[in-house]
């Protein structure tokens, strides 16, 4: 950074300099050995992030782009009509009493310097600090720099490994189109780093800035902290490009290109820090390289339903292989030999792995619930089959916060562990000799979570729901949600919803079905739901349904479901196959049209989710696809349930025309034209497919479909 002429006069003659410029100089080549890291900070001033204009410009709106907007105001007006101000004003008080509007984590040891966040209240985004000796610094402060910025979504943010430089990717529309900034740990000094080729992407939303940089968001440090590795995208927005830049000569290096459209690109560093790991994934397989400055070495090639997670500790690999339904982990030096550590049992499901000091931490799920075993790789033994940190019957989630375990050298970890309705528990263990510390709980203003019941109903032996309801609640016949997903092997597993009692307070049960697709009992849960398979999470779901109905937990009249995007799909999917089943269908940004979308190669996701739809060029699977696709099975004289769909201007996974064209076609049925059913349609204009950035926002955002719910089980 540079020290203007007033601070060189105030501080040089710490340096005990012969003369002005020789202690000028000392100052300006060695700050650190002189000056305070809170002073260096406080020579700069925090100025707001802006997009340049030089780089990224506006760009004029064609008279089609005109007239979607004025279809937007008409459909949104059209729901404003039915929406209850007052009930959401209620809606977003209850929601924001059971927020932690304040919190943050406890200073935790660097390689250097102590580092913490904390989330303070009417703050939408946390501030990050170093404790340096006896000085608290603030180091990034994401509410200062949101500020004019309708959207501000932040990615990765990375500290250098010698901890004197930050990087992070900001999102500034919520379209997946990120811009990558450095900055000195100790400073306020922002620099954008821009790439040279300038590549507008294909997407069919409002293309309203021409962008020059089309980063992922996603961007490691090099060991030495020269370099920044940093991915681009395609025209149609897949990751496909490995870059570094070098913060000293200020120059960017092309390293490697995906050219398989099956595949996209992530980097990551390793616990030693002393490799860059790129991997090249499909949605269950990829392949492995080992980063060295502009080469990179292929250490593991693409096979089906083979993937691979590479962790580094004490100059040797930790390699956790999952192929089909079994998982194992093992150590390598040179990729060539194997040293065998862990494989996993029939009923077990390995997720992931996190390496503390000498032990491998794996998170698994075994019969549909998470668990979290602890092994010694030094001594080769098994410390623990399963840590128990959950207290529910239903299950929990575990996670090891970033900023909580920056030291992975030590044999101590912290672990938090929550559930749909029990609040963030925070727990510190000695994995020497297991010890388990409960050293923190989240506190939630006028809620106890004792006063609720999560439990598990088994539809079949491996199709589950979770119920959840208020205590002292019959479970008869009463108001239901019903929510759902069901693909690419992503499970909804338990975590703290703010959201859910203010259905439960009014006399609702809250359900989620697990159906095939998703990830509950691992690949082969995953694989029968899944191209050819797919109708069997449709069925699975209607399932969960009349489970409901048979066994008196709810009506037809008082059953509404959810799901949002690839849940979407589902949700659309099964109104067409079982209409009369629902009293109200909720589809958030979905996915409708997959014979369209997967054809058209333009598309986002188009070519890569052919591994989890299947290729409709081919003519089985067309037919396939076709006898699901929500968008082909509409039917005008079908009895619909009551409809809200939601999408979002700026979405590049689910742009909006394609819920607007589903909604288009499905308003013209009988029941909809008769006035026996309503249908209603919302496009915010400033989110993307996460709706908002802004953590009060969501809470608005939120209250609107609960306040739909509402008006329509009663």
């Amino acid at each position: 950074m540079t020290i203007t002429r007033k601070y060189l006069r105030k501080y040089r003659s710490r340096t005990f300099a012969r003369n002005k410029n020789h202690g000028n100089n000392l100052l300006k080549r060695h700050s650190t050995k002189y000056l305070t890291a809170k002073e260096l900070f406080n020579m700069t001033k925090l100025k707001r992030i802006k997009i340049s204009n030089k780089k990224t410009k506006k760009i004029k709106v064609s008279n089609e782009i005109k007239d979607r907007m004025k279809m937007i105001d008409y459909i949104n007006r059209k729901y404003k009509k039915i929406a209850r101000p007052h009930k959401i004003k209620t809606l977003v008080n209850e929601f924001k009493s059971r927020m932690k509007e304040e919190s943050g984590s406890i200073p935790i040891q660097g390689k250097k310097n102590k580092f913490y966040f904390k989330q303070k209240k009417g703050h939408n985004y946390p501030t990050y600090y170093a404790k340096v000796g006896c000085d608290d610094i603030e180091i990034l402060n994401l509410e200062a720099l949101s500020k004019n910025h309708a959207y501000f979504s932040v990615e990765d943010i990375n500290l250098s490994y010698d901890e004197n430089y930050i990087a992070f990717a900001i999102d500034f529309t919520g379209n997946r189109l990120c811009k990558l900034f450095i900055k000195p740990t100790f400073s306020n000094d922002y620099k954008e780093i821009y790439v040279n080729k300038k590549t507008n992407p294909l997407v069919n939303t409002h293309n309203m800035l021409s962008y020059s940089t089309l980063n992922s968001g996603n961007c490691v440090w090099s060991c030495d902290s020269k370099l920044i590795y940093y991915i681009t995208y395609d025209k149609a927005i897949r990751p496909c490009k490995l870059y570094y830049y070098n913060i000293e000569t200020k120059k960017h290096h092309f390293v490697y290109e995906e050219k398989d459209k099956n595949c996209s690109l992530s980097v990551s560093g390793v616990e030693s820090g002393n490799h860059i790991v790129l991997y090249s994934s499909t949605y269950n397989a990829s392949k492995v390289f080992i980063v060295t400055d502009k080469h990179v070495n292929c250490v593991y090639s693409l096979k089906k339903d083979v993937d691979y997670l590479l962790s580094h500790m004490y100059s040797t690999w930790i390699v956790f292989k999952n192929y089909n339904n079994k998982s194992k982990i093992y150590l390598t030096n040179d990729f060539k030999k194997e040293r065998q550590c862990i494989i996993s049992k029939p009923y077990q499901q390995f997720q992931n792995i996190q390496i503390q000091g000498d032990y491998i931490i794996v998170f698994y799920k075994s019969k549909g619930f998470n668990k979290i075993m602890a092994y010694n790789y030094c001594d080769k033994k098994m410390k623990s089959k399963n840590i128990k940190l959950c207290q529910k019957d239903s299950g929990c989630s575990f996670n090891m916060p970033y900023f909580n375990n920056l030291n992975q050298y030590i044999n101590q970890c912290y672990i938090n562990s929550h559930s749909f309705l029990m609040p963030i528990k925070g727990y510190f263990i000695d994995l020497t000799n297991m010890s388990i510390k409960n050293v923190y709980e989240q506190k939630v203003t006028n809620f106890n979570y004792k006063n609720y019941n999560e439990k598990i109903l088994y539809v079949t032996k491996d199709l589950h729901i979770i119920m959840m309801y208020k205590k002292g609640l019959g479970l008869r016949n009463k108001k239901c949600v019903l929510w759902g997903y069901g693909s690419y092997g992503v499970t909804r597993d338990p975590e703290f919803d703010i959201f859910i009692p203010s259905l439960l307070n009014r006399g609702f049960i809250f359900c989620i079905g697990y159906v095939r697709g998703d990830g509950r009992h691992g690949h082969r849960w995953y694989n029968e739901g899944r191209l050819m398979n797919k109708m069997n999470s449709f069925t699975d779901f209607i399932d969960c349904a009349k489970y409901l109905i048979k066994y008196n937990y709810t009506t037809s009249k008082r059953l509404a479901i959810w799901g949002r995007s690839a849940g979407g799909l589902l949700i659309g999917a099964t109104i067409n196959m079982q209409p009369e089943l629902f009293h109200l269908a909720i589809l958030g940004v979905p996915f409708l049209d997959p014979v369209n979308v997967l054809l058209n190669e333009n598309n986002p996701l188009a070519v890569e989710s052919r591994i989890e739809w299947g290729d409709p060029n081919k003519k089985k699977v067309h037919e396939y696809i076709s006898q699901y696709s929500p968008q082909e099975n509409i039917k005008l004289n079908k009895k619909y349930p009551n409809i809200y769909i939601y999408s979002n201007l700026n979405d590049t996974l689910v742009p909006y025309m394609e819920p607007y064209n589903f909604y288009n076609k499905i308003k013209e049925a009988d029941v909809f034209k008769n006035g026996k059913r309503d249908i209603y349609m919302q496009i915010k204009k400033k989110y993307g497919h996460s709706q908002s950035s802004k953590r009060y926002e969501k809470l608005n955002e939120m209250a609107e479909i609960y306040d739909i719910i509402l008006k329509y089980i009663i």
